[in-house]
């Protein structure tokens, strides 16, 4: 299994990073596992498919952050007419850690909705796959990915230095305080030259000026806190996920980030940053 966040990292004593290697065959086993997950909730129903496919340490968003495994055993969860599949997908060189992401598609009639979900995978002791977090943004308009499409996969990094946890918390601290001063300057430095930027409302912003235009748009500085995540065993994956705030006009919005990082010859970029604020509860009519 990974390292946890909340345990100790296993110092890991290889000589140093190399360059990312593409190989799309490698992303297969994230990508099999999320396929069977999005065809299982369209056979026996979404409730089954989330409980079935968690991890025991899983965590869902309910808006904050919570076990996933007795909230979803209680009879809560994702319900109804749902579909997704895999565009994007990455997986560490250990094999035990993973991510996806990729369109969803839910709703009937007038109440259609869509977006873009983002998957975090680990490899159990038995081989099987289950989802360590599962977290998405809605979209205005319908995500252009075609369910048969070919899967884009990060090319897999090879090698890692020691004590690699402590290199993620060390470049999740660097861009936390970046982003309390400068947001836009901040992402452009931490962003890798594939990176994406996964944002409320809009389509993924991929690439180095699209991703720069994303964090043009948004705003001009965050105030962000970790709270979880965890490393692959070969030390060059990661994921970690947490609170934000910013302010929009006069108002002060409260949200979550996830990110993935993959450490490279320059050390941990940032591969995908989805930030997204806290979905607000209608307040009841007076009278």
């Amino acid at each position: 299994m990974i390292a946890r966040a909340f345990g100790a990292a296993a110092a890991l004593f290889l000589v140093s990073a190399a360059p990312p290697t593409s190989d799309p065959a490698a992303v297969r086993p994230v990508v099999e596992a999320e396929r069977a997950f999005a065809a299982e909730a369209q056979r026996l129903g979404c409730p089954f498919a989330f409980r079935h496919y968690a991890d025991d340490q899983a965590i869902l968003f309910t808006p904050d952050p919570i076990p996933a495994k007795p909230f979803l055993e209680a009879g809560n969860g994702p319900r109804g007419n749902l579909r997704w599949w895999p565009a994007y997908a990455g997986i560490a060189a250990s094999g035990d850690l993973g991510f996806t992401t990729g369109p969803f598609f839910g709703g009937e009639g007038e109440h259609l909705f869509h977006g873009w979900f983002l998957t975090i995978w680990a490899r159990e002791a038995d081989g099987s796959w289950r989802w360590l977090l599962d977290h998405g943004i809605p979209t205005r308009e319908p995500p252009p990915a075609a369910e048969d499409a070919r899967v884009t996969a990060l090319p897999v990094a090879r090698g890692t230095r020691s004590k690699s946890w402590t290199g993620v918390l060390a470049a999740e601290a660097d861009l936390a305080e970046a982003l309390g001063k400068d947001a836009p300057r901040a992402y452009a430095a931490a962003l890798a030259d594939d990176g994406r930027l996964m944002r409320f409302g809009a389509q993924p912003a991929v690439g180095r000026s699209a991703f720069a235009a994303a964090a043009a748009a948004g705003p001009a500085t965050l105030a962000v806190r970790r709270t979880g995540g965890a490393v692959s065993r070969s030390g060059d994956l990661a994921y970690t996920y947490g609170d934000a705030g910013w302010r929009k006009g006069d108002a002060e919005v409260r949200g979550h980030y996830v990110r993935v990082w993959q450490r490279r010859p320059g050390g941990w970029k940032l591969i995908v940053d989805e930030t997204t604020p806290v979905p607000q509860v209608p307040k009841p009519s007076p009278g």
